[in-house]
């Protein structure tokens, strides 16, 4: 016997059956659910999302991430050499990711991945391909912490809590950074009043 939840809805009659509705919902969970795992056991795909995500954060690097910054290095190379052929100037810029200033982030992901992650390590080493090849370079991740520091700002900081991109304030904060630093390296006009 299938015992059913009853509730009375505003305007609605008394007794009204929402047992149907949980039931489907708990249904459709249940079965995306099987189609998930049945489509990883046929394909043979897993995808740990905090693993790939705290990456790049890791300073023993395997052999698939020393590919892949040879290959920005590579690109970087091409793209200073259109740049250079163009007459313009290149210039790099690092975000702060939103994972990256997150301290509780590093800590968990840190447990997680059985070794420390280095909040800082992708940065180092893009500084440092920049640097070898004469590139401007500009790593917000100083930056954004003080501000998160002097404005005592908490989880999500300068993101939306459901997907980590900037909320227009972490947008605004980024990009009074980024004219900041082309105003200090004189790769734009200062404004005068």
């Amino acid at each position: 016997m299938v015992s059913q939840v009853q509730e009375q809805r505003p305007g609605g009659e008394p007794g009204t059956d929402v047992a149907p509705i949980l039931c489907l919902s708990r249904l459709l969970r249940f079965a995306e659910k099987v189609f998930r795992d049945q489509f990883q056991m046929k394909f043979d795909i897993m995808w740990d999302v905090r693993a790939e995500l705290a990456k790049p954060y890791l300073a023993d690097e395997d052999a698939e991430t020393q590919r892949a910054w040879r290959i920005v290095d590579a690109s970087l190379g091409k793209l200073q050499a259109i740049t250079e052929n163009e007459g313009t100037t290149l210039v790099v810029v690092q975000i702060a990711d939103p994972f990256q200033v997150d301290k509780n982030w590093l800590r968990v992901s840190s447990a997680w991945m059985r070794q420390p992650l280095d909040p800082i390590h992708p940065n180092r080493r893009l500084g440092e391909i920049c640097r070898r090849r004469g590139i401007h370079y500009y790593d917000m991740y100083p930056d954004v912490t003080r501000y998160i520091e002097e404005h005592d700002l908490h989880f999500p900081y300068l993101s939306f809590r459901c997907d980590r991109h900037y909320t227009p304030r972490g947008q605004e904060l980024m990009a009074n950074l980024v004219v900041g630093y082309l105003r200090e390296q004189g790769l734009v006009p200062a404004i005068t009043p």
